[in-house]
């Protein structure tokens, strides 16, 4: 690098402060300029306004001392007397020369009431003269103006008037008596002659020389024209003068006072300034010559110094080389802060030697395969997953090869990629594509793109494959993918489940009358009566459409009401010994149990009649997938199993604590098409007459649910095998105590009715009636209250669903408040819900489910009342 300095940089330095100093001095010297001499001038000024002012104070003091002198005269009675005409020797008495020259006064003037002259003298004290101008033709036109203009006042005025070629300071009032009463008469005047004495006694006042001037001289413009009445003039370099100008009694300018004085202030700030201009150039030039002295050794020859250490530096491109300007200011800071520098830089270098490293070290550490090949398709760059997975003897990255031979084993590849490649060289833009390649009779898949590598200038010299392996990605798209069909059927078998528990419930307020009626009167007629056996055949068909009912409830997750402990290995052994399961055996002669219960298996918090409903379906089922005429064989298994890691089948089964059933049989398996609508109600292709009512798979799926639990089902052309996985208590199964036999019949107690159906309440209330209760019924939750407010009942049994109005519920709510001991039994023809929870948690007794039997009813009341 080549420095081109026109100007060095110590003539720079100089030139710069040369120039500073020379604007400095030439500004202190205009700014003193006007400082110092605008403030001798106004120093000067001042001088001459404050002698000014001590003039016009002396001429108003003596104006004063004659209002004094005037108000002892004017305001007496015998001078009051004497204007009246009553005392004719006041004059000879009281004025002489002698009074009026002790009281420095040459006119004297007394004027009647009538405006009559009565006295008027003028007083020469130097000639020891008075002169009588009594005459109204010798009275000056300035005191008839008085004469005219007095004031009916007990004021004394004063001012400046004219007699002659004279100027008199006068005072003049109205004579009155000395206690102020008494009317105005008269005028008395007095005045002082304003002459060379008068000027005299100001001269020795102020201590400087006054000239006097007549009213002409005083406003050469004529009295028509504006006067300044004060004003300082300039004369010259050495002298200023100052005018006052007073005016007459009728504000027309009567003579002026000229001040002058010796400019003595403004001859000595001309002597100040010139030395205080000589100092400043002076200083300038000294400051000067200190600053460039200064600059040169502490400042120029450091930088200078600097420079040539970073000359050093740059020409020798070590960067371990340092700068040393010795001292603690700004360039020793500036040394400091490039040797922090060139070791940031040091570092930096180091660290983009290292980064470049890593970079490698990324580079070959990533999962995708990365390729770099140039316009003639050789492969200049590829990290370490590419050469693994697509020439596994390559190890020396230097090599150069082509891509058709990198890709050897996937010729299909390279005609598929080169395509695409000199797509790219040509239009110079991003190509993104999947390929599949078959291999060992399992496809593989490649996300390929493909970027284009450009110079410094924009070219294309090159390109950028990045190829990921998203074989894996596919096959867990394809397992999302089945996961949410398996959703897709759980919400619909929840559907199902809802609309099914709907249904069932509008069903069981039906079947009341097809199940306790014949129930109610079974028990009173004799046993030859030949209706029992109608009403035997009526009761059976509500009981099984009363079961069908409950098994469309249970596909609503909403029928467990009082969860307990059930062994499922007990439950296997008594449908062992049911009427359907030896019906079975006996349909199915060819057909053998094989049996293997785990004796530790731990037994599950739920419902026993749930459970009882998976394991009886699951067998008929199994007995049903057997033809008969094959030697069928169905294998029922339990086992305790501790699920860590997620489970993958039918459906996920996730980590827990689990009781297994396994049920297994050979039969002819179900069709692949079937087996996502397998749990779906009357799906099944059965024959009815043989297969039950088309609910029993489903009854397997909403009982599962109910204890939330989970089904795996395999099956082929071998057979079929459902798993159930019902998650345990981790508790053991304690034996209960025998059931007591009671008497439930009544004793009179009072039972309240409440149910929105005409035809429950009647049922009810001759059941309870027959078991000898006294029983009162309503049809509404509001009428209910109101009977509660004037009486209390033994029990109340509520129905929780009423429409219209409250349920039983809020009916509940209302009676605790009336009665807040009142016992309570919850009836309904739905499953329990929320809101029977809600009765239970309040202090009602049970749930019972409609329809009922007779000895439901009477052990539900009789346990409400004395359990």
């Amino acid at each position: 690098m080549v420095y081109n300095i026109p100007m060095s940089l110590n003539s720079k330095v100089i030139l710069i402060v040369s120039m500073c100093a020379v604007l400095t001095c030439s500004a202190l010297f205009f700014v003193s300029q006007r400082i110092v001499m605008d403030g001798f001038n106004r120093e000067e000024r001042n001088t001459v306004a404050n002698c000014m002012d001590r003039l016009r104070s002396f001429v108003h003091m003596e104006e004063e001392r004659m209002r004094s002198t005037l108000q002892d005269w004017a305001f007496w009675n015998e001078a009051y007397d004497f204007v009246r005409g009553e005392n004719p020797q006041f004059i000879p008495d009281n004025f002489s020369l002698t009074t009026f020259q002790n009281l420095n006064t040459h006119l004297v003037l007394c004027v009647s009431g009538s405006r009559e002259v009565l006295y008027a003298r003028l007083f020469d004290f130097a000639k020891n003269q008075e002169q009588d101008v009594s005459g109204d033709q010798s009275l000056p036109d300035q005191i008839r103006f008085l004469l005219n203009q007095c004031p009916d006042t007990a004021e004394v005025a004063t001012g400046i008037m004219q007699y002659g070629s004279d100027h008199y300071l006068a005072a003049w009032a109205n004579v009155r008596r000395n206690e102020g009463d008494g009317e105005p008469l008269g005028l008395m005047l007095f005045a002082r002659v304003i002459d060379k004495s008068f000027v005299k006694e100001l001269s020795e006042m102020t201590k400087y020389a006054l000239t006097f001037t007549s009213a002409a001289s005083a406003c050469p413009t004529g009295l028509s024209g504006p006067v300044d009445h004060d004003a300082i003039h300039i004369i010259n370099e050495h002298t200023i003068n100052g005018c006052l100008v007073f005016d007459d009694i009728e504000g027309q300018p009567a003579f002026r006072i000229t001040l002058e004085l010796v400019r003595t202030s403004h001859l000595n700030g001309e002597k100040v300034f010139r030395y205080l201009a000589a100092s400043l150039a002076v200083l300038g030039l000294v400051l000067l010559l200190v600053i460039i002295r200064f600059l040169k050794v502490f400042v120029l020859h450091r930088i200078v110094s600097l420079r040539s250490s970073v000359d050093t530096i740059r020409s020798s491109t070590d960067l371990t080389l340092r700068t040393s300007v010795p001292g603690n200011d700004e360039i020793s800071a500036l040394s400091c802060d490039i040797n922090s520098m060139l070791s940031v830089i040091e570092q930096s270098t180091k660290n983009i030697a290292a980064g470049e490293q890593r970079i490698l070290a990324v580079f070959d550490s990533v999962s995708e395969m990365i390729l770099v090949v140039d316009r003639d398709f050789r492969v200049t760059s590829a990290n370490n997953t590419a050469l693994e997975f697509f020439r596994p003897e390559i190890r020396n990255k230097s090599d150069i090869l082509t891509l058709s031979a990198f890709l050897t084993r996937y010729p299909l590849l390279y005609s598929s990629w080169a395509v695409r490649l000199k797509t790219v060289f040509d239009e110079a833009r991003h190509h993104i594509q999947e390929d599949t390649v078959l291999m060992s009779n399992s496809p593989m898949f490649f996300l390929v793109q493909i970027a284009p590598v450009r110079d410094s200038e924009g070219v294309t010299t090159g390109a950028c494959l990045s190829i990921r392996d998203v074989t894996e990605q596919k096959n867990l798209e394809s397992e999302k993918l089945l996961l949410r069909e398996k959703l897709v059927q759980a919400e619909k078998m929840e559907s199902i489940g809802l609309l099914a528990g709907g249904v069932a419930h509008e069903i069981n307020n039906l079947l009341m009358g097809l199940v306790t009626y014949p129930d109610l009167m079974l028990s009173s007629l004799p046993g030859d009566s030949p209706l029992r056996e109608p009403l035997e055949i009526v009761k059976r068909c509500g009981t099984k459409a009363s079961d069908i009912v409950h098994d469309l409830l249970s596909l609503a997750r909403i029928d467990l009401i009082n969860r307990e402990m059930v062994s499922i290995n007990q439950v296997i052994t008594e449908f062992m010994g049911s009427s359907n399961f030896l019906d079975a055996e006996k349909r199915y002669p060819a057909t053998r149990i094989e049996m293997q219960l785990s004796s530790d298996l731990l037994p599950v918090e739920g419902s026993a009649v749930h459970v009882w409903k998976i394991i009886s379906n699951l067998l008929l089922n199994a007995f049903e997938s057997i033809p008969l005429a094959r030697a069928g064989l169905i294998s029922v298994r339990t086992f305790n199993l501790s699920v860590s890691t997620p489970i993958s089948g039918y459906e996920t089964v996730p980590p827990g604590e689990y009781s297994v059933l396994e049920v297994r049989d050979n039969g002819s398996g179900i069709p692949q098409i079937d087996l996502s609508r397998i749990f779906e109600p009357f799906y099944s292709k059965k024959k009815l007459s043989r297969s039950g009512t088309g609910l029993g798979l489903t009854m397997v799926w909403g009982g599962v649910r109910a204890h939330d639990g989970f089904i795996d089902l395999r099956s082929t052309s071998d057979g079929t095998t459902f798993t159930v996985y019902l998650p345990s208590s981790g508790k053991t199964l304690k034996q209960g105590a025998e059931d007591i036999k009671i008497d439930v019949r009544g004793s009179g107690e009072t039972v309240l009715v409440v149910d929105d159906l005409a035809d429950q309440l009647k049922i009810a209330e001759r059941v309870l009636q027959s078991l000898g209760y006294t029983v009162v019924t309503t049809n509404s939750g509001e009428e209910a209250l109101r009977i509660c407010e004037n009486r209390s009942f033994n029990l109340v049994i509520l129905d929780m669903i009423m429409d219209p109005g409250i349920d039983g519920l809020e009916t509940y709510h209302g009676i605790l408040k009336l009665h807040p001991r009142q016992k309570a039994l919850i009836v309904s023809g739905f499953s329990e819900t929320e809101r029977v929870q809600e009765a239970l948690r309040l202090g009602a007794a049970s749930y019972l489910k409609k329809p009922y039997t007779v000895r439901d009813l009477a052990d539900a009341v009789h346990q409400a009342l004395h359990g």
